[in-house]
């Protein structure tokens, strides 16, 4: 089933599925997920979405266009799953304004794309709960402390550049790799760099 929507500044949602989101004209979608299951996101919102906010909890990706191709907004408390397939965001920059977790429901990885991420709060988490690894393919930057924490047996890829103004630190409980700055590095912004497991980053 299709929605339509008339343009107004910003659309906020409290729903657990939806198939598509249709704006007619350029504006903001606020997503929030109840505590009772998740938002399942089967084909997405278009092009016309200006930036997507995603509130805490749980969404299930079953396209890599489901949150547009603009601007992604990732609050504290969300997790992504990856459905049916692998998958890898279209979107073309994100802002992480708090921790965050991605947990395969159904055994698959997660790409966050190539689109430049700014981190917005004076720490945040990466957690990777599922026995899949997740690849951050985009460049980092801003003033957090980054935790990267392998929660399971899947790890965590870092393929961009990693440049944030604050440490970086490796800390979780599962068996799975870390690994930073696979393509970029790792800038000169980056504090420190602290060890808190093994396999080691």
């Amino acid at each position: 089933m299709s929605r339509r929507f008339h343009h107004t500044p910003t659309r906020r949602f409290q729903i657990n599925t939806f198939n598509q989101i249709i704006l007619s004209a350029p504006g903001n979608v606020t997503l929030t997920s109840n505590n009772y299951g998740s938002i399942s996101l089967t084909t997405g919102i278009n092009a016309n979405a200006t930036t997507v906010t995603l509130n805490s909890g749980k969404y299930a990706v079953n396209q890599n266009s489901v949150f547009g191709t603009n601007a992604l907004i990732i609050n504290n408390g969300v997790t992504i799953y990856s459905l049916a397939n692998a998958r890898t965001l279209s979107v073309a920059s994100q802002t992480w304004n708090g921790d965050w977790t991605y947990g395969s429901q159904a055994g698959n990885w997660l790409d966050t794309g190539t689109g430049a991420i700014t981190l917005n709060a004076s720490s945040i988490k990466l957690t990777n709960n599922s026995t899949f690894t997740p690849v951050v393919s985009g460049n980092i930057t801003g003033t957090s402390n980054l935790t990267l924490s392998a929660a399971s047996s899947g790890g965590i890829t870092i393929n961009g550049a990693v440049n944030n103004t604050g440490t970086i630190t490796n800390s979780g409980s599962g068996s799975g790799s870390v690994n930073i700055g696979v393509v970029g590095g790792v800038g000169s912004n980056v504090t420190g760099i602290t060890q808190n497991i093994t396999p080691a980053i």
